[in-house]
């Protein structure tokens, strides 16, 4: 059985007073769009454009190894995928917890790819966990991703 942890949830700490400037509807309308073209920059094969959504000092587990830095994560990205190429991608929110400057999220990630080398196509469904920090201008950039 093959299981990824892969990209995609949320978790944040939670205080009343915390959301007096950026409200949750906002942050999850935000949310969607971030994992929208996080999704279509995969299924394009442009998953270099996808380190954009860290910040400069990111962290992503991925395969047992740790990238920390906006660098390290591009240069993650810049390599040749395996043998596969994504067919779709789908994520499904669990929990999103919001405070001023945070905003976590666990999710549920299904993926199907095929696989190049035996022309199989294989569909994985994981648990991610995704940390996101506002920006100094309100946006939303990963800190810190679980994908293994």
């Amino acid at each position: 059985m093959k299981q990824f942890l892969i990209f995609l949830s949320f978790s944040v700490f939670s205080f009343t007073s915390c959301q007096k400037k950026f409200s949750i509807k906002n942050d999850e309308i935000v949310l969607k769009s971030l994992i929208d073209k996080w999704e279509e920059n995969g299924n394009k094969g442009n998953r270099l454009a996808n380190a954009e959504f860290f910040t400069e000092n990111g962290i992503r587990i991925q395969g047992g190894k740790t990238y920390k830095g906006k660098d390290a994560i591009r240069t993650l990205f810049s390599s040749p995928e395996e043998q596969k190429t994504y067919l779709k991608q789908e994520n499904k929110v669990d929990r999103i917890w919001f405070s001023k400057e945070f905003i976590t999220a666990t999710s549920t990630r299904t993926v199907s790819y095929l696989n190049k080398a035996t022309g199989d196509t294989i569909t994985t469904s994981v648990e991610a966990i995704n940390v996101f920090e506002r920006q100094k201008d309100g946006s939303l950039k990963i800190a810190y991703s679980l994908k293994d």
